[in-house]
């Protein structure tokens, strides 16, 4: 996409992902947050969910209602939306046929569902919800009170200057899936494994713990962002499980279409030049994991965030720049509150009664890191997710 095309596209939306307008959102996270722990408690002892599937719920039922003023409610379904993230998942890795043949992207979105079912099964969950968002931004766009198109996304978009030809249903649609696919899968993954190196490590755990409890008083069930967000470890943990398990591990490709780019490599003593209009791309772990910057890379240490604070200027999980995920401090702050409730109510399981979490049958190497990339990470084939065990 051409920097003046972002440019404007995004300036319609940008004012929905400001400090002041995700604070404004708190609500939508605190009420899927309040309907995930109530489900939490009503479960047997002893029994195993799918974490992975739960935090996907929960971003989806964030952002769609943000996006839509609606959701799907996959908090409310009995298998957190299952079958529509296994369809999702499945979407995602066509993604490198996508790539190479742009035709078969288009051809999979435009099919009847009817026939989609017939042919590619797996997909038809996921063209169903499709099928919802556009109907929503339909209904958006044919309010008859102009003044509220502001409360959501879609209705700011609708009511904006954009030019006519940019709001199409069309572009809409197409919209509508980028905004949703981009907070789903990804908070959802990063959620998953954060969870797992917590359970993975119980002095981390603990500690974390210890620091959370102290900062929120016994009747906030649901953790206010405010009494969160200056946490040191509690922050330092989750900037380590950004670091290893980012959302997004694609090469995102960039270009300077007029001016070379010159690197210097100040501890090499070198220098080179990508001349302008050359595609450069990197994966996010290529950095995240390179040992000249981060002591033992492939270990789990909040510690290191503390320890040296400059560390934050490496951290390309939202990526940098003009291109910089918009919904990054969205992201941050579903993901805070998700943490710090469980943290708050359920310890570690060590063999003591009361609520407590504890992984089941779930391996770093199978389940958690990037065995493969389709723009988000994949686990290992034959992977049941992160599994965990609740005691409640």
């Amino acid at each position: 996409m051409r920097h003046g095309t972002h440019r404007l596209r995004r300036s319609s939306v940008n004012k929905f992902f400001s400090t002041a307008s995700i604070g404004s959102v708190e609500p939508i996270f605190k009420d899927k947050l309040e309907r995930v722990l109530r489900r939490w408690k009503t479960l047997k002892d002893g029994e195993i969910v799918n974490m992975f599937m739960v935090f996907q719920a929960y971003a989806s039922d964030n952002i769609t209602t943000y996006a839509f003023g609606d959701c799907l409610h996959f908090t409310e379904e009995g298998d957190w939306g299952a079958e529509h993230f296994t369809s999702l998942e499945k979407y995602f890795k066509l993604t490198h046929i996508f790539g190479s043949f742009p035709i078969v992207m288009s051809i999979v979105n435009n099919t009847p569902k009817w026939l989609l079912s017939m042919f590619i099964p797996n997909l038809s969950s996921m063209a169903e919800k499709q099928d919802w968002r556009i109907n929503v931004v339909r209904r958006i766009r044919q309010s008859p009170n102009p003044t509220a198109l502001s409360s959501t996304i879609f209705e700011g978009m609708l009511g904006s200057s954009l030019p006519e030809e940019e709001k199409t249903d069309a572009r809409m649609a197409q919209d509508a899936q980028l905004i949703i696919l981009a907070g789903e899968g990804t908070t959802g993954y990063s959620l998953g494994a954060i969870l797992f190196e917590l359970l993975s490590h119980a002095d981390v755990y603990q500690k974390v713990r210890k620091e959370v409890l102290m900062a929120l008083s016994e009747d906030d069930m649901v953790p206010s962002f405010v009494k969160i967000q200056n946490l040191p470890y509690f922050n330092a943990v989750i900037q380590e499980g950004l670091r290893l398990h980012p959302g997004v591990v694609a090469r995102m490709a960039r270009i300077s279409p007029d001016k070379d780019t010159i690197n210097h490599n100040k501890k090499r003593g070198t220098s080179y030049v990508i001349p302008a209009g050359t595609t450069a791309s990197m994966t996010t772990l290529a950095l995240h994991t390179d040992p000249e910057i981060f002591t033992n890379p492939l270990t789990y240490n909040p510690q290191r965030w503390i320890d040296d604070p400059k560390l934050t200027q490496t951290l390309l999980t939202f990526s940098r720049g003009a291109r910089i995920c918009i919904g990054q401090k969205f992201a941050r702050r579903e993901m805070s509150m998700m943490l710090a409730a469980i943290l708050k109510h359920y310890d570690l399981y060590q063999g003591q009664k009361g609520p407590t979490l504890e992984l089941y049958d779930t391996t770093r190497e199978r389940d958690i890191v990037a065995s493969s990339e389709m723009i988000i990470p994949m686990p290992a084939k034959g992977s049941k997710g992160l599994r965990v065990r609740f005691r409640p």
